[in-house]
């Protein structure tokens, strides 16, 4: 009998109780063994709770691994990488689903490859909604990569569990409508607790998708990934009222109710899509690019710009659907 496959799940919440639903019939069918490591004591009882052997550390938990799943958001992904990186093997298949952008506007694959030996990267992107994991429904995602051998990785890791995967090799758009989608939700909560209606608020996602698009095809993604379902695919299941993390901290802010909304300021600061506002608009600027919606969100977050107006002029120019 082969040797199982040594599958390492590394952070917790959300993102790891998913990735460990994603390889469970793999583990009862003896084919694979997971190891975990969390920073928190809450991520570390995820990890134990989904039958996952808790190492001591991070590049503990990486050594001799074949597939390493990271399940933490983009702002985090280089100090993760950075403890476990003494233990990294360039063979090995990394996997990510962080949907945001780190420092300078770095996307997760590329914070990866800068911090460690890893390049056979995975993006996990499209309507992956992994509150559903433990439903019995299947889920559905793009699965990016520039390696061939990296996607079949993963088939073969997810194999038997309910997930349907689109593949490209187009890692950057994947990642970009990500990033900019996290912004769409932080930009209807704007308009939401500001008093705008729900077609405004629709209206915000799409110009999301539009933006990612523009800077996509600038930075050398393809067209098909933003109509696809890492883009289109994406927006489409997503409800405007949906009550996610990133549309209650926009409605919030929108609201002038932060205070007293529960939010914390330093997680609101690290929050993806906060991130993504900022160093896009930023980068938008040194490029000479146009990105008007990041603009706008990075003014109102930064600079104080009052959300109504803001959002209501950047509404009232046109969509340029044919830079999308």
């Amino acid at each position: 009998m082969a040797q199982p496959r040594r599958i390492a799940i590394l952070g917790g919440g959300r993102l790891a109780y998913g990735a460990l639903g994603m390889v469970r019939p793999g583990v009862r069918a003896g084919t694979h063994v997971v190891v975990g490591w969390g920073r928190s004591a809450d991520a570390r009882r995820v990890l134990e709770e989904g039958g996952a052997t808790v190492a001591a550390n991070a590049a503990e938990a990486v050594a001799d691994a074949a597939v390493v799943i990271l399940c933490v958001p983009a702002p985090s992904l280089a100090e993760l990488t950075g403890l476990a990186a003494s233990a990294a093997s360039g063979d090995q298949v990394v996997v990510h689903a962080a949907r945001g952008v780190g420092a300078g506007f770095a996307l997760p694959h590329e914070i990866l490859r800068a911090g460690s030996c890893w390049k056979k990267i995975v993006a996990l992107g499209g309507p992956l909604y992994l509150d559903d994991a433990g439903s019995g429904r299947a889920l559905n995602a793009a699965i990016a990569s520039r390696f061939d051998e990296a996607i079949d990785a993963v088939r073969a890791v997810v194999r038997g569990a309910p997930l349907r995967l689109s593949s490209t090799h187009d890692i950057v758009g994947v990642e970009l409508c990500g990033a900019l989608s996290n912004v769409g939700h932080l930009a209807a909560g704007l308009a939401a607790g500001a008093g705008l209606g729900e077609t405004d608020q629709g209206l915000l996602h799409v110009r999301a998708l539009l933006e990612a698009g523009r800077l996509g095809r600038a930075m050398g993604a393809e067209r098909a990934t933003f109509s696809g379902l890492a883009g289109v695919g994406d927006l489409i299941p997503r409800r405007v009222s949906s009550q996610r993390r990133h549309r209650d901290v926009g409605h919030a802010l929108g609201a002038g109710t932060l205070a007293d909304s529960g939010h914390d300021d330093a997680a609101v600061t690290a929050l993806e899509g906060v991130v993504t506002a900022r160093e896009g608009a930023r980068f938008a600027i040194r490029h000479g690019w146009s990105a008007p919606l990041l603009s706008a969100v990075q003014r109102i977050l930064d600079d104080g710009a009052p959300v109504a107006p803001t959002l209501q002029a950047l509404l009232e120019t046109e969509l340029g659907l044919q830079a999308a």
